[in-house]
């Protein structure tokens, strides 16, 4: 439900700090500043679909100017490190703009790449004025390896190193690994359940990923069964809550984190109880940037739309909510006795096979559409 790979994996922590950094006589990183903001500017343009027809060469002339002052004499290994760092970055994001595109991954480059990052990692330079360090460097390079070079066990050796460090993101797409067997990764539902755990207690370090691990926790625990001793889906979602609170209250912004389906899985949960909670879905109606596919949800969930309605309003091509929208849609298909309507949304759900692959385990482990899933139960129980 929460996936991040490609550019949100390249993005990734990439916050310079104002701090200047005089490194090595005359040269001082800072006057790189401009460049490395550009990457990152041009990073979030393709995340948010801008069409940028100059940005694959500024990102070539953003990587040469970097590579210009790695070769100036006697440079200390932390400056070799910022500087690789964001030469890979921009490198990979040329690739993601071609993918983004349609045009061919340029193969040289994304192995320059890993070239790069794997200097990083064995410097095992920790740059936090920079944003950069060797967890961000292998959390990069799964990416780069897996949707750049199809090279998938050698994207999961990367993420599976950082998730041992403890860094949120690996340990997020660990844990859906170990969750859903997906790229053939052994399944552990148990060891998923640590690395969610493990992420929760960050808090908000960093941001939401605290919050959708507890959600994640939430989701393992009423759709496979699998727990741990005071596991309570119900007091996970509430404990996602808590942190959305602090976050908010940090940022002074509301809506964060997808919050609406924090609601909305609180509202099911409760339901599955017997209790039907429909402020819950008012106060998530309020929140900021309730698109139309969530309007419609929330609308569906509390009655004030019929069967035939919704489907026409969730019918949208391209949204992004889409895998969400009819994993909700199923499951309160399923909590209102309409199995033939369920297995309607459940077949949408599993079109999207590879993008919507969480929320078609949870599903099938729950409601048992497909053949296969009524022989796994005896899969990942607690060690």
């Amino acid at each position: 439900m929460f996936r991040s790979l490609g550019i949100a994996l390249i993005l990734a922590c990439a916050c310079p700090a104002q701090d200047k950094a005089q490194l090595n006589g005359n040269f001082n990183l800072d006057d790189l500043r401009p460049v490395i903001q550009d990457i990152q500017k041009r990073g979030h343009a393709i995340a948010a679909d801008d069409d940028d027809k100059e940005m694959i060469q500024a990102l070539k002339e953003d990587a040469d100017k970097l590579g210009a002052s790695l070769d100036k004499p006697n440079l200390d290994k932390t400056s070799i490190t910022v500087l690789l760092y964001y030469r890979a970055k921009a490198r990979a994001l040329i690739n993601v703009k071609k993918r983004h595109d349609s045009q061919p991954i340029d193969e040289v480059m994304a192995l320059r790449v890993l070239t790069d990052l794997n200097t990083v990692i064995a410097n095992d330079v920790e740059a936090p004025r920079w944003g950069v360090s060797a967890v961000e460097a292998q959390y990069m390079a799964g990416s780069v390896a897996k949707t750049q070079l199809h090279q998938t066990s050698r994207g999961y050796q990367y993420w599976e190193a950082c998730a041992q460090r403890q860094h949120a993101g690996c340990m997020n797409i660990m844990a859906n690994a170990r969750l859903t067997g997906v790229d053939g990764q052994k399944v552990d539902i148990a060891q998923a359940l640590d690395y969610h755990a493990r992420v929760f207690e960050t808090g908000i370090r960093f941001r939401c990923a605290g919050s959708f691990s507890a959600r994640s926790i939430a989701r393992i625990i009423y759709f496979t069964g699998v727990r741990r001793a005071n596991d309570n889906e119900l007091d996970w979602v509430l404990r996602a809550d808590g942190l959305v609170d602090q976050l908010e209250a940090r940022e002074h912004q509301r809506g964060q984190c997808q919050r609406y389906g924090s609601a909305i899985e609180e509202f099911l949960y409760r339901m599955a109880r017997g209790t039907k909670d429909g402020a819950i879905l008012s106060r998530a109606m309020e929140l900021p940037d309730t698109t139309q596919a969530r309007r419609a949800v929330l609308q569906y969930l509390s009655g004030t739309m019929d069967d035939s309605a919704f489907q026409t309003a969730i019918a949208v091509k391209n949204d992004p909510d889409y895998c969400s929208v009819y994993f909700y849609a199923t499951w309160y298909a399923e909590l209102t006795n309409k199995r033939s309507l369920a297995q309607q949304f459940f077949q949408a759900l599993s079109s999207h096979d590879h993008s919507c692959a969480e929320e078609i385990f949870y599903a099938d482990r729950k409601f048992r559409f497909s053949a296969h899933s009524a022989a796994d139960g005896d899969i990942g129980q607690p060690r």
